[in-house]
């Protein structure tokens, strides 16, 4: 799940891993990631820092309080080490900066849903 308040980074996201052989949803809207996680299971969330409705930490800390064992990567074109800290101890599993390092994040994407996988055998992916 790809969760961005930018459509063009939704999309362009969603096209690069849909390339990479995964199965994709995306959002702009925080609130309808957490609808769209309440009745889906997703095996990574991939998402943004800043946005409307929710910040990326609270919305951080609601997805870890209801699936804390689903990897989630944060994104930011703000970084600073106080954010990067709070990202890890809410559960982020990473966090990269814009503009992305494709390359390193598709790796890490890879290697964090294997991981995941081989904990939840039983959930599917979508």
């Amino acid at each position: 799940m790809i969760i961005d308040d930018e459509q063009e980074m939704c999309s362009s996201l969603e096209e690069i891993f849909q390339d990479e052989g995964f199965q994709t949803c995306s959002t702009t809207s925080p609130n309808k990631a957490l609808e769209i996680l309440s009745s889906k299971c997703f095996s990574l969330i991939l998402m943004n820092l800043r946005m409307p409705e929710i910040g990326g930490i609270e919305l951080l800390k609601a997805v870890k309080d209801e699936h804390c064992d689903v990897p989630v990567i944060m994104v930011t074109g703000y970084p600073t080490v106080e954010t990067a800290v709070r990202k890890m101890k809410y559960g982020a599993a990473n966090y990269y900066t814009k503009p992305l390092k494709l390359n390193s994040l598709i790796t890490e994407v890879k290697q964090l849903i294997d991981a995941y996988g081989k904990k939840e055998s039983q959930i599917p992916i979508y």
